[in-house]
């Protein structure tokens, strides 16, 4: 009876243990699909956010739109410098602003799409559960922005 007992205790063990294997292997199998399905679309992922703008399961157009309209649209069209005794308004213009959204949008679009196939799931994980956050960054033109302060130097001194 005991041997029987315990025979019975192995084939359960045995039992359960290919169960969980089989239910671990479909599982990975299944991610791996989910994560390359995704890698080889054409959206952002889940939860991705640039400069505040949530641009999560948009295209990379769409997510463009988005930002320059709801974002860069509202950025000042002019800085005021002051200085002792004095203060002049300049345009982003004059000094050779840009708006480097597309580049934001690239940096977006790549969330989840690097590394190795487990870095990857490993980040989409991470967007989904905290987001992601991509910064636009804005440049001035040097040469523009120095000439315009030579400027402002001649009237101050």
């Amino acid at each position: 009876m005991a041997k029987r007992r315990r025979r019975m205790r192995v084939n359960w063990l045995r039992l359960t243990t290919v169960v969980m294997c089989t239910v671990l292997l479909v599982a990975a199998v299944v991610a791996c699909r989910a994560t390359k399905q995704f890698s080889d679309g054409d959206r952002l992922a889940p939860n991705v956010s640039i400069q505040g703008i949530k641009v999560g399961h948009l295209t990379r157009k769409q997510a463009a739109e988005a930002v320059d309209a709801q974002w860069a649209a509202l950025l000042p069209r002019e800085v005021r410098l002051q200085w002792d005794g004095g203060e002049t308004t300049v345009s982003t213009e004059e000094l050779g602003r840009r708006v480097l959204i597309d580049q934001a949008v690239e940096r977006a679009y790549r969330v989840g799409r690097e590394g190795s196939m487990v870095r990857q799931m490993l980040t989409q994980v991470r967007a989904l559960q905290a987001g992601a956050e991509v910064p636009v960054k804005l440049e001035l033109d040097q040469s523009k922005l120095k000439a315009c302060l030579q400027q402002i130097g001649e009237k101050v001194y």
